[in-house]
Order: structure tokens, then sequence, then C-alpha cells
């Protein structure tokens, strides 16, 4: 059992390098960093906090990013709120993700 957890826990650490890796403006690592930041979040409220961070995104992408993050990586939990999704990491993902986020870059030199 710890074998597949441990294959499980590699195979989510490499699906997340890769996806940061193709992050061309940044806004991948922005999106990570405020769901890792925030306990949930909104789409709304996700794509207000990019623009603060200068990330120039329209609505449409930041939730199509919303969706590929969940569908490509598996890290996400989605429920609705006054029929909004509303989006956090989910808690067995949060300590890989912040060290991925953590090291993201360190092996590139």
């Amino acid at each position: 059992m710890g074998e597949v957890v441990a294959d499980r826990r590699a195979l989510m650490e490499e699906r997340l390098r890769e996806y940061l890796k193709r992050d061309g403006d940044g806004m991948r690592l922005a999106m990570m960093r405020i769901l890792l930041d925030e306990e949930s979040i909104s789409t709304k409220e996700l794509y207000e906090r990019l623009g603060k961070k200068g990330v120039r995104r329209t609505y449409r992408g930041v939730c199509a990013a919303l969706g590929a993050m969940n569908s490509r990586l598996g890290i996400l939990a989605i429920s609705t709120r006054s029929g909004r999704k509303i989006y956090r990491v989910k808690p067995e993902c949060r300590k890989l993700v912040r060290y991925v986020m953590e090291n993201y870059g360190s092996e590139d030199g």
C-alpha cells in the first residue's frame, strides 16, 4: 500500500512540475500561490486577485485554467456556494503543491 501512495505522489509531483514548466506568463504559478494562500476561493475572486498581481487574463481564461488544473492535476476540490463554484486545493495535496512550488526551478540551476 505504501508503494502505491509513493507512486501516486511521484506522478502528481511530475505532472505538477510539467504543468508549471509550460507557464509562459506566470499565470499558473500565480494561481497556485493564491489557491494555497486561500482556504477556498471563487472564480471571480481568483480573477480579481490575479488582476491585482498584474496577471491579465479574461474571466473565461481563468475559468479554463481552473478546469485544466482540475482535470490534469486532480489537486482541486470544487464545491458551490450561492450558485458559484468554489475552489480549494485538496487537503491531501497541499504539502506536495507547496513543496513543488518552493522547489520549482531549483533543479534547473
